[in-house]
C-alpha cells in the first residue's frame, strides 16, 4: 500500500467524531481495512465535542479527524479543534467534513463558507473509493511530513486538499548557513499556502458542481424510470388497442355479414311490398269496377259529388246506387277496418245489396238492412259463435235513402251513420239507429224508417265517419260532426259541382301534416 515504512513517530491517528449513525456504520464496518495500514497507529471513535478536549491533553499526535454535519456549528467546532492546538502546535491536524445529499446545511453556496481541509459526501461512491481516499490521504500526509521536516522538528499544521505540506520551525534554531534556504522555503510557503487557497477555493467549487451534478443525474434517473414506466404502460395500452382491433375487426365481419343479410331482407321485402303493391292496385281496379259506374251516377242523380279519399290503395267504404222502377235507392257504407280487410268486406256488401233490392225487389229502407244485416251474421258464422259478442264485431255502418220520384219523398234508415240535409241554409240530421250491420246485443230489433217531403234544391248528404274523426288543426284533436256540419253548411254558396274542391280542401286544412287515420267517403245530391 506504501513504498516505505515511516518509523513510528511519523504515525497517525484517525479520530472519528460523528453523531451520525450512516457515517458511524461506514467506519465500524471498515475499521479493520483501517487497521490494517501500517502508517496508522490508532482508530479512534468519539461521539462528544468535550470527549475531543480530554483526549487532547493526552499528547501530542498526528491526526486526521472526521466529523460530520450532524454537529449543529461546523465552523465553532472547527474554531474549537483550532484552540486546542493553540498552545504549542503540538499537532498536526487535517479536518475532514462528511455530509449526506438531504443536508440542508450545505446547500448551495453555503459549503464554501465551511472552513475545513476537505468535504466529502458520504453516499456519492462506495465505500471502497472511500477506503482508496483514506490510503491516498496518508501517504500524501506522510510524504509532505518527511519532505518537509528532514531537521526533524515538529510540523505546524497547514490546510490543503493535498495534505499539509510547509510547515516551519523558529527562524531562531537555523544556522547562518541556512538562512538563504529559510528564506526561500518561507517564500516557497506564502506560494504553496496561496496556491492551497486556491485549489481549496477550485476544490470547493468543483464539490459544489459535483453536487449540482449528482442532483442532474438522480433527476435525469427519476427520469428514466419515468419514461421506462410509461413505456411499458404504452406498450400495455398498445396490446389493449391491438386486442381491441382484433375484436373491432371480428365485430366489422360479422356486421358486414349481417348487412349483408339485411341487404337481402331488404331487396326482398321491397320485392315483396311491390309484388302487395301491384296485387293492391290490382285490388283496386276491381274494386273500382264494382262501384256504380259514372254514367249511371250522372242518369240517376243529375247533380252529385263524391269525396272518396281511402286511407290505402283500397278503401272499406263504398257507396251503391241502383233504381227499380220508380224509386232510386243510394247507399254509402262503412265496413269494419280498412285497407284489404275493409275492402273485401265493401265487397260483400255490394253483392248483398245487388241480391236484396235487385234480385228480391225490396224497395222498404229498413227491410234493406234487416236483410243485410242477418246476410252479414250468416256469411261470417257469427250466428254460431258461443261467445260471438266477444268474439267478433266484423260488420258495417250504413246510410240508405230511397228517392220516391213519383211522390217525391225520402225514405231513410241507418246503422249507426245519419243522413244531412240542407234546406234553405239550415241543416237537417236524419239520426240512425244505434244498431250496426252485425252481430250486436240488440241485432234481433228492426231498424226504424223515416220519411219526409223533398223540395226542390234541397241537398241530400250521405257519409262514413272518416272525415269527422280526423285528427288535426291548430291543436291536433278530432273533427267531430259539430265541426263537419259548419263546414257543410260554409259550402252552402258553393255551385254543386265545386262541392267535392270545397269539402276535400277543408278536410286537408284541418288535417295539416297529421297522417289520416279512416277512410274518408262524402256522397252529396241535389234535388231538381
Amino acid at each position: 500500500m506504501q513504498d516505505s515504512v515511516p518509523n513510528s513517530s511519523e504515525k497517525w491517528i484517525l479520530v472519528f467524531l460523528s453523531k451520525s449513525r450512516i457515517l458511524h456504520s461506514f467506519f465500524e464496518k471498515n475499521i479493520e481495512e483501517f487497521q490494517n495500514v501500517s502508517i496508522i497507529e490508532q482508530v479512534i471513535f468519539i461521539t462528544a465535542k468535550e470527549q475531543l478536549e480530554q483526549w487532547f491533553t493526552k499528547g501530542t499526535h498526528n491526526i486526521i479527524i472526521s466529523f460530520d454535519s450532524n454537529y449543529e456549528t461546523i465552523n465553532e467546532l472547527v474554531a474549537l479543534i483550532n484552540s486546542l492546538n493553540s498552545l504549542d502546535e503540538r499537532c498536526l491536524i487535517y479536518k475532514i467534513l462528511w455530509y449526506t445529499e438531504t443536508d440542508q446545511l450545505l446547500k448551495g453556496d453555503n459549503i464554501l463558507l465551511v472552513k475545513t481541509d476537505d468535504i466529502r459526501c458520504l453516499n456519492n461512491t462506495s465505500d471502497q473509493s472511500h477506503l482508496v481516499y483514506f490510503n491516498w490521504l496518508i501517504q500524501k500526509l506522510n510524504a509532505s511530513y518527511r519532505q518537509s521536516f528532514e531537521v526533524g522538528h515538529k510540523p505546524k499544521k497547514t490546510s490543503s486538499d493535498s495534505g499539509p505540506i510547509a510547515v516551519g520551525v523558529k527562524k531562531s534554531e537555523l544556522s547562518e548557513a541556512n538562512q538563504v534556504a529559510w528564506n526561500m522555503i518561507e517564500q516557497q510557503k506564502i506560494e504553496i499556502e496561496q496556491r492551497n487557497k486556491e485549489l481549496e477555493l477550485a476544490f470547493k467549487k468543483s464539490s459544489i458542481q459535483h453536487i449540482k451534478l449528482q442532483k442532474i443525474f438522480y433527476q435525469n434517473e427519476m427520469q428514466r424510470k419515468e419514461l421506462e414506466q410509461a413505456l411499458i404502460e404504452i406498450q400495455k395500452k398498445n396490446e389493449e388497442l391491438a386486442t381491441q382491433n382484433e375484436e373491432i375487426s371480428t365485430q366489422r365481419d360479422q356486421i358486414e355479414l349481417q348487412n349483408e343479410e339485411i341487404q337481402s331482407q331488404r331487396d326482398f321485402a321491397i320485392l315483396q311490398q311491390e309484388e302487395i303493391r301491384d296485387n293492391l292496385l290490382y285490388a283496386s281496379r276491381i274494386q273500382q269496377a264494382l262501384l256504380p259506374p259514372k254514367y249511371l251516377m250522372e242518369q240517376l242523380l243529375p247533380e252529385h259529388f263524391v269525396l272518396n279519399r281511402p286511407k290505402d290503395i283500397v278503401s272499406g267504404d263504398f257507396y251503391w246506387i241502383s233504381q227499380n222502377r220508380f224509386k232510386t235507392i243510394v247507399a254509402v257504407a262503412d265496413c269494419t277496418g280498412h285497407g284489404i280487410s275493409g275492402a273485401m268486406m265493401s265487397m260483400l256488401g255490394t253483392a248483398f245489396l245487388n241480391e236484396i233490392i235487385n234480385r228480391n225487389d225490396i224497395t222498404n229502407s229498413a227491410q234493406i238492412l234487416d236483410q243485410l244485416r242477418e246476410r252479414i251474421i250468416i256469411s261470417l258464422h257469427q250466428e254460431n259463435e258461443n261467445n260471438s259478442l266477444e268474439f267478433s264485431r266484423d260488420g258495417m255502418d250504413i246510410s240508405l235513402c230511397i228517392i220516391d220520384i213519383v211522390d217525391n219523398t225520402l225514405e231513410f234508415s241507418g246503422a249507426n251513420n245519419p243522413l244531412y240535409l240542407v234546406r234553405d241554409q239550415e241543416l237537417m240530421e236524419l239520426k240512425a239507429d244505434k244498431i250496426p250491420i252485425g252481430i250486436h246485443e240488440f241485432c234481433n230489433e228492426p231498424y226504424a224508417t223515416q220519411k219526409l217531403e223533398l223540395k226542390g234544391k234541397d241537398e241530400i248528404y250521405l257519409f262514413s265517419d272518416g272525415f269527422a274523426d280526423q285528427f288535426g288543426g291548430s291543436k291536433g284533436k278530432k273533427m267531430k260532426y259539430t265541426r263537419f256540419k259548419q263546414i257543410i253548411l260554409e259550402s252552402a254558396s258553393v255551385p254543386f259541382h265545386q262541392k267535392e274542391w270545397a269539402l276535400d280542401t277543408a278536410f286537408n286544412e284541418w288535417k295539416g301534416n297529421q297522417e289520416q287515420i279512416d277512410d274518408v267517403l262524402v256522397l252529396g245530391f241535389k234535388i231538381n
